[in-house]
């Protein structure tokens, strides 16, 4: 996702913030998910050093935002693959929904050892354990959705078809708003935020984050940016070497010659509404009323 995609969608989850919804589900395309930064743009740019750096904000806001939503829960439905930090994107929602069968990439040293962020340092070990992030994050290896649930990297997955995990979703969104136990389950929602807070903020994973992805993006090493224009055109990604260079001033990177194409993916969002809310255009987001509970 670009930062305009990043952009339009975080006005998206705010929009349903401020409604009368009482679930928000976070559902993307049939084909993927999302893949976190949009390397085709980045690489376009030009300063791809520059781009890197807004782009991973962008999508951190997004990702903020939803860990953030406290008077609302909310659902990330995955029914098409996802990796790098479109698989971390998704963590930050309460409930995590995957359609039988797709694949996830959780990791990013693959792309010139780059260390990532979308607050993964707080919501992957959250989900899996320490040692298990540690593991996924640095195998570099895809997993499927068997492998993710016994891990407890998702909550569940079902349906084999688009069609069914569609259905099923709907289904499960329905139930979570109309819950007897909602209010009680929003509420100790927010008490586990508030107690993860006092013990470190989410702005103290951000900026440890962010700090090791200023090397990444603006570093005597240039792995990364070797890595990702070897994506985006299609070439031989360079050997994968730790780095242990000192950051140097910012500079971007010349672009190249050509423009390349987008391979990253757009998340949509719908809500599970107490209220009608009408159908509203939001590229790359939309808003959808799926019920009307209180």
């Amino acid at each position: 996702m670009s930062v305009d995609q990043c952009r339009r969608l975080l006005d998206a989850i705010r929009y349903a913030a401020e409604s009368p919804a009482k679930v928000i589900v976070l559902a993307g395309g049939r084909e993927f998910w999302s893949n976190g930064m949009h390397l085709g743009v980045i690489e376009a740019a030009a300063s791809p050093a520059d781009a890197s750096w807004a782009n991973i904000n962008a999508i951190d806001d997004v990702a903020r935002a939803v860990l953030l939503t406290t008077d609302k829960l909310v659902i990330a439905a995955l029914e098409g693959n996802a990796g790098a930090g479109g698989v971390f994107l998704a963590l930050a929602a309460d409930h995590v929904l995957m359609r039988d069968g797709i694949v996830l990439n959780p990791h990013y040293k693959n792309m010139g050892n780059l260390f990532g962020s979308e607050y993964w340092t707080y919501t992957l070990p959250r989900r899996v354990g320490l040692d298990q992030a540690l593991e996924l994050t640095d195998s570099c290896l895809p997993i499927g959705t068997r492998a993710a649930k016994r891990m407890g990297f998702l909550d569940d997955a079902f349906g084999e078809s688009a069609a069914e995990f569609e259905a099923g979703l709907r289904d499960r969104a329905r139930q979570l708003a109309e819950d007897a136990h909602f209010w009680q389950l929003l509420g100790e929602k927010n008490a586990r935020r508030l107690a993860h807070e006092r013990r470190k903020s989410l702005a103290s994973y951000r900026e440890e984050e962010l700090a090791k992805m200023r090397v990444n993006f603006f570093g005597a090493d240039p792995a990364y940016h070797q890595a990702r224009q070897a994506f985006v055109f299609k070439e031989k990604v360079p050997s994968k070497e730790k780095p242990g260079a000192s950051p140097v001033p910012e500079k971007g990177m010349a672009k190249p010659g050509s423009r390349p194409a987008s391979r990253t993916g757009t998340i949509g969002l719908e809500i599970a509404a107490a209220a009608t809310v009408p159908t509203i255009p939001f590229a790359p987001a939309f808003i959808e009323n799926l019920s009307h509970t209180r």
